[in-house]
């Protein structure tokens, strides 16, 4: 029997579903129910074309098999209470895992874009959504006879994609296109197979582990490994690397074995610091390779991506622990520090500055993000 997927998924959306919705957001029903109608097709877009890439719908499917398709049934526990921290939380590391900063950025950006509203409250609400639309697939994946296979999965996908484009609503593809979420989209599904599996795994418990007393404790010991590592990824280190990142792989070891694996993971902290040394290096690199006009416009998409790279894991970093940001700060103004003066000496290069001044300043205006 021929079904939509998309109406599967917003009949979960019930309105005591968007009422709950509007109130963890901080938006009216009418705002609220505008958005979820574009950010639902949005993300089922985005997931589409990862099922339509070998390796991106290898992570896709894994995230579909861990992912708790119970909270469908109990949607109002989910979002109610404390719950709803959670529940954004799970969904925003989802989808970063799965798409990229870059990719959920762009999506994030579409999304306010379409409906109007700030990006805080998109990206919260994208967060929230994308549970429920994973909880979806995932039922469809693994309920028929020849389900819980990954051929089953782009199939899905596949036949669904008519569908899928339908529930776009007037001007979000466009919306979309604007913010370059279908070129992060295609670039970054060659780069999540490693991550997106343990992104997946994490958030289908950060519910249960939500407010653990042991928190504090790892924290330190974290920040601690963080910097080790960071540093030696920035600022090299030859042999000894080596021999240190072993010792600080042994502190990090000692660490979780006085609380749960998973609740380590759910900090994910050292994630943001390889996060954060990647995006540096690859701008320095981007920049070093800039010698006059004509490289700087065969630069100009690299930088462009950059900034994409840079908003995303902004708009996800701006709700990482307290304790988690300072660490990560102070090894992005180090990098930041080494950074700045290669872009000014791109910059003092004849005709580059009408090429990319545009786009350094946007990138430099969301790494101010992550420095203040």
């Amino acid at each position: 029997m021929a079904f939509d997927i998309m109406d599967l998924i917003k009949d979960q959306v019930t309105d005591s579903v968007m009422d709950q919705l509007g109130g963890l957001i901080g938006e009216n029903k009418t705002n609220t129910r505008s958005a979820v109608s574009g950010a639902i097709p949005a993300i089922m877009n985005g997931l589409g074309g990862l099922a339509g890439d070998e390796r991106g719908a290898s992570s896709l499917f894994d995230a579909v098999k861990d992912q708790d398709d119970g909270l469908l049934d109990s949607l109002g526990d989910m979002l109610g209470g404390k719950n709803g921290n959670s529940t954004m939380k799970m969904g925003t590391s989802l989808l970063s895992g799965l798409m990229g900063n870059g990719g959920l950025g762009s999506l994030v950006s579409a999304v306010a874009g379409f409906s109007g509203m700030g990006k805080k409250s998109s990206g919260s609400l994208v967060g929230l959504l994308a549970p429920i639309v994973l909880g979806v697939v995932k039922r469809k994946v693994f309920g028929g006879k020849s389900g819980g296979t990954i051929g089953a999965l782009t199939s899905l996908f596949s036949s669904q994609k008519d569908n899928i484009q339908n529930a776009m609503p007037t001007g979000l593809n466009d919306q979309l296109k604007t913010s370059g979420f279908f070129d992060n989209i295609a670039g970054g599904a060659s780069n999540v197979a490693q991550s997106a599996q343990a992104h997946a795994s994490n958030a289908a418990h950060t519910t249960q582990r939500e407010g653990s007393s042991m928190l504090k404790k790892i924290l330190p010991i974290a920040a601690l490994a963080l910097l080790a590592w960071f540093g030696l990824k920035m600022f090299g280190g030859g042999d000894k690397v080596e021999n240190t990142t072993s010792a600080t792989s042994t502190s990090s070891t000692t660490a979780t074995d006085t609380a749960s694996t998973s609740t380590m993971a759910t900090l994910d902290v050292p994630n943001y610091g390889e996060q954060v040394g990647t995006m540096f290096q690859s701008t320095t690199d981007t920049f070093g390779k800039i010698t006059d006009v004509d490289t700087a416009k065969a630069e100009l998409p690299n930088l462009k991506g950059l900034v994409n790279d840079f908003t995303g894991f902004s708009d996800t970093f701006a709700d990482a622990p307290a304790e988690a940001k300072g660490p990560v700060v102070t090894l992005a103004q180090g990098a930041f520090d080494k950074l700045e003066p290669v872009v000014g000496k791109v910059m003092e290069i004849p005709g580059v500055g009408d090429v990319i001044k545009p786009t350094t300043d946007s990138l430099m205006e969301q790494i101010g993000r992550i420095l203040q």
